[in-house]
């Protein structure tokens, strides 16, 4: 059982501001509610009036107070949204690494505040900034010494500067918060929104779960969205207030009202993929019955060229083998440079998906992308099907331009 939480002063104060604590939730986009909030740490009343956070702890690092200002912020921060938001819902608290090393009680600052209030270490999510992690050896071990107590950690600010993958990786965090750069490219086109979903895709893969920051317009939000990401936070669902309850009930509602606004959005590029697939599968179908009966590539490719965004036609052997050079409908600009690649007669392509897939899909036309080729300088998407040609058994493949930026491909396999 918890100890009963201490009945301090709300009142909280450094240089004579007066401290208090805004909370700004995180809310679950599946769930469609707060999984909790980030407390932020207010300064007002002081000399000069009000004061940011960041500029009132570089006064505490001038007078060598950093820590002393980390603990009352934490008293702050705890006491005001311990009760405020409930048992099932964790608190965000971005700790500087002065409260995280361990004393000669062999515990943290924040482990005695957290002790103090009766609070279970699984309700607190430790929030660093990725340098602030590394930079020293004693601070990346009381971090792995706090995760093994039961508290979350989250690496915050993710994209920006020195980012490091590896890094990231070394630490196993629970949650990576995205920065807000990289949510609002996101929201620009849909080549810079798989870019987002190939990013937030390798950090499920490492195991943790991606919180989308500074999230600001509903663009953004349905951007995030889109590429499977698993929190949201930002002013668009709530601005920080004092007032937990309001913010978390505000945040809900917003997040509730964009899942059908989604979903009109994946219907219209439903239908407008469906309409343009139909068009491109007849086209290579009829080209399977050109190759078939003239065995020319190039008569084959004439018809699939019918296609405006069609780029290159291949031929590959059940093996995954290309069967003499591609052809290649234009020249690209700037081809010299990849020269060495020009030629591919040869090549093994058996570890492509939409080669794997057509194999085994025999008959049936499938599409794999849209994926960034090198040599068409392009995002594209490439259809392929299997076809006999006497005993053999062949893959036709075509690589097709996007151009639209709508098209979000990752598979298709055509019904016979």
């Amino acid at each position: 059982m918890s100890e009963e939480a201490p009945s301090l002063s709300t009142a909280h104060s450094y240089l004579g501001y007066a401290l208090h604590t805004e909370f700004q939730p995180v809310v679950s986009a599946a769930h469609m509610r707060s999984v909790g909030g980030e407390a932020l740490l207010r300064a007002t009343g002081g000399p000069g009036g009000e004061i940011g956070p960041l500029d009132l702890f570089a006064k505490a690092a001038v007078r060598r107070e950093s820590k002393l200002l980390h603990d009352v912020s934490l008293e702050a921060h705890l006491q005001h949204c311990a009760a405020a938001i409930g048992p099932d819902r964790w608190i965000f608290l971005n700790c500087q690494p002065e409260a995280l090393r361990l004393e000669s009680d062999g515990r943290s600052a924040l482990q005695r505040t957290v002790a103090r209030y009766g609070l279970a270490s699984t309700r607190i999510v430790i929030e660093v900034l990725e340098d602030a992690a590394f930079s020293n050896e004693d601070v990346t071990v009381s971090i792995k010494e706090h995760q093994s107590e039961g508290f979350l950690v989250a690496i915050d600010d993710f994209g920006t500067g020195s980012s490091n993958f590896d890094r990231v990786w070394g630490v196993r965090p629970d949650f990576v918060k995205l920065d807000r750069s990289l949510v609002h490219r996101a929201s620009l086109s849909r080549s810079d929104r798989r870019v987002a979903k190939l990013l937030i895709s390798m950090i499920h893969r490492m195991g943790a779960m991606v919180v989308a920051e500074g999230v600001e317009t509903s663009e953004e939000a349905l951007a995030m969205m889109d590429a499977d990401v698993d929190f949201l936070q930002g002013f668009y669902f709530s601005p920080p207030v004092v007032d937990c309850e309001l913010a978390i009930a505000r945040a809900e509602n917003v997040v509730r009202d964009l899942w059908p606004a989604l979903g009109r959005l994946n219907n219209e590029v439903g239908a407008q993929e469906r309409a343009h697939m139909a068009s491109v599968r007849n086209m290579l179908l009829a080209a399977v019955r050109i190759f078939q009966s003239t065995k020319s590539l190039l008569a084959a490719a004439r018809q699939l060229f019918q296609a405006p965004n069609a780029l290159t036609c291949m031929l590959l052997d059940h093996r995954g083998i290309q069967v003499g050079e591609a052809i290649h409908r234009e020249v690209v600009p700037g081809a010299d440079r990849l020269r060495p690649l020009a030629k591919s007669s040869g090549a093994n392509w058996s570890r492509r998906p939409y080669f794997k897939d057509a194999i085994r899909r025999e008959g049936r036309p499938v599409v794999h992308g849209p994926h960034y080729s090198l040599l068409s300088g392009a995002f594209i998407y490439t259809m392929a099907v299997t076809m006999d040609v006497g005993a053999a058994q062949m893959v036709l493949c075509a690589d097709f331009r996007v151009d639209s930026e709508e098209l979000s491909i990752t598979l298709i396999d055509f019904a016979a």
